[in-house]
């Protein structure tokens, strides 16, 4: 779903960013561990960092646009391909810039600015990240994968797809009540969607529909065939990079940095308050920097702290940090 979030709007496949995601939450699942103070380190992408990386992309289809208009005479460069290529590797230029980014932070001990940020602006931020994922689920559920808005263009989406959107706040509820019960938190991140997902396949040899025609219907994503991971590599095509536009916007960068700093501190320091782990926040987010950096140059994006998975794992038993190596492996 983040990947289709990244993809929206641009030729970049969302297939592709799948694979980046996955590698990179491998690659640094295994090293975070390893060097956090906090061995039972899950990592994982997150609102925040689909955030960035859904800016860089549109940065790039943006500038491409405003290439073509200018009559430069270089339309034909800036064909779908070329822009798909840019954006392709834009994804990961960005991973090593931002990397550097927290890698500096980290070793100057900086991250003691996050402390003198008043509770309303934090709040506000968490409740931004909130809102793009509540406006992001109904961007999932549009038939024609574009955007939704929220709430004026919910009638359409209930005219379109009723089903679909019927299901998916019965799931979202389904977990609010078990929540409300008290239920132990490993039973409700897994419950819901493991019955949703029976129910789905028991129900659709009832309603004789083809796989193809589920797709077209707006229930599953579109196909893409089976791809090894080194496709994260083989996807990048840099003699088609238009190298002006690689680069991620000054304002973007500063921005959505500044936003991803902030949540990896956040989350840190939720993962050091549900653990009760002691971290020290400074060398959390330099190592972060150096894992994610690794996972830039073999063609990832970053991969950091996950509060939730961390504190599964931690409820699931484990106690040292074979759980976490094993999920990065994995």
């Amino acid at each position: 779903s983040y990947a289709q979030l990244i993809s929206t709007g641009s030729p970049v496949s969302a297939n592709v960013v799948t694979l980046m995601h996955l590698f990179s939450c491998g690659l640094t699942g295994i090293l975070l561990p390893l060097r956090s103070q906090c061995p039972l380190i899950v990592p994982s992408a997150d609102i925040s960092v689909t955030l960035f990386y859904t800016a860089v992309v549109q940065d790039v289809v943006r500038g491409a646009a405003a290439l073509a208009k200018a009559g430069d005479g270089i339309q034909q460069e800036l064909s779908v391909d070329v822009v798909r290529a840019t954006a392709t590797l834009a994804i990961p230029v960005s991973t090593i810039l931002m990397s550097l980014v927290f890698w500096w932070v980290g070793h100057r001990k900086a991250t003691v600015v996050v402390s003198y940020l008043p509770y309303p602006v934090v709040a506000g931020f968490l409740g931004s990240i909130g809102w793009a994922i509540f406006k992001g689920s109904f961007a999932v559920l549009s038939i024609d994968g574009g955007a939704v808005l929220v709430p004026t263009g919910l009638p359409k989406l209930a005219q379109e797809a009723p089903w679909q959107l019927f299901c998916a706040i019965g799931m979202a509820m389904a977990s609010l009540v078990l929540r409300s019960c008290r239920m132990p938190p490993r039973l409700v991140a897994v419950l819901p969607m493991t019955v949703a997902l029976v129910g789905f396949w028991l129900v659709v040899p009832f309603q004789q529909s083809s796989v193809e025609e589920l797709r077209v219907g707006g229930w599953l994503f579109p196909e893409e065939g089976m791809q090894p991971f080194w496709t994260v590599w083989t996807a990048q095509t840099p003699s088609l990079v238009y190298w002006p536009l690689l680069l991620p916007d000054l304002s973007t960068f500063a921005g959505l940095g500044m936003v991803l700093m902030l949540s990896l501190t956040l989350r840190i320091a939720g993962i050091e308050g549900s653990t009760g782990m002691v971290m020290e926040v400074d060398e959390e987010v330099k190592w972060t920097g150096i894992a994610s950096a690794t996972a830039g140059l073999c063609g990832g994006v970053i991969g950091s702290h996950s509060p939730g998975l961390t504190t599964f794992n931690q409820e699931a038993g484990s106690r040292c940090v074979r759980g976490a190596l094993l999920t990065g492996f994995l």
